[in-house]
């Protein structure tokens, strides 16, 4: 499982990057100051952290260039903080 702490992405329509992970949204949770938004790629699932609101929607398809320094890893089994 893993989570972004800080959303870093860009939505764009440049689709044949290698750099790019394509994911479809699961669901959208607005929480307060803050909206959660999990995506599903194959066989991953991502939580992502958005600051404030955001008009994306589920079912939407988004092209993320992730930060691997902004990734938390989380042990499935016990669900804590995998140290890097």
């Amino acid at each position: 499982m893993s989570a972004v702490k800080e959303l870093k992405f860009t939505l764009t329509k440049l689709r044949y990057r290698t750099d790019i992970v394509i994911a479809r949204v699961y669901s959208v949770l607005p929480a307060g100051s803050e909206t959660i938004i999990t995506v599903q790629s194959g066989t991953l699932n991502l939580s992502v952290k958005i600051n404030g609101f955001t008009g994306i929607k589920m079912d939407d398809l988004l092209w993320l260039n992730l930060d691997p320094e902004k990734i938390n890893y989380y042990d499935i089994k016990t669900e804590r903080l995998i140290q890097a």
